[in-house]
């Protein structure tokens, strides 16, 4: 191949648009969804003012695009490992349940919930979302790992204390 389609794929061309475009069509996308889906209490009714504003956040996510971008592949990244993960329980669960894994799910939704509540709280905080919010140094010592167990602690004390 040549130098020019290197560059293109490479770690030329590709580092600005996954920096810069990516966030801001994804906070365009984000506005004009929240903003069309709101209703219209208080809100513009044109579409076009609707794309206006939107225009105006994306660009205004530019200026924090890097870590932005950063955030958004750690989170990405660690998505994808732990939606693996669920596929191979569900796998689990289909094998070796009578019922199959969906019946399994649907008479424990407040323990899924929970659980999902968790898997995203722990992606979050390992994901560098502390930073990304402003309180990135409230207690270095607490990393997700740790939140992690003491979540799964609370959990499991809060089930012994309620099982009647």
């Amino acid at each position: 191949m040549n130098g020019v389609a290197l560059d293109l794929f490479g770690m030329g061309a590709a580092d600005s648009f996954f920096i810069y475009a990516m966030p801001w069509l994804l906070v365009f996308a984000l506005v004009y969804g929240i903003l069309s889906q709101l209703g219209d209490g208080g809100l513009p009714k044109s579409d076009a003012s609707r794309v206006v504003i939107s225009v105006v956040l994306a660009f205004f996510s530019l200026l924090f695009a890097q870590p932005l971008m950063a955030f958004l592949q750690a989170m990405g990244g660690s998505t994808i490992v732990v939606l693996t993960g669920f596929l191979f329980f569900l796998i689990l669960l289909e094998i070796t349940s009578e019922d199959g894994a969906m019946k399994f799910v649907s008479q424990r939704p407040k323990a899924f919930g929970i659980g999902i509540l968790a898997v995203i709280v722990v992606l979050f905080l390992g994901s560098g979302g502390m930073e990304m919010i402003g309180w990135g140094n409230i207690d270095p010592q607490l990393n997700p790992v740790t939140v992690f167990f003491l979540v799964i602690v609370a959990v499991s004390i809060w089930w012994m204390v309620n099982e009647n």
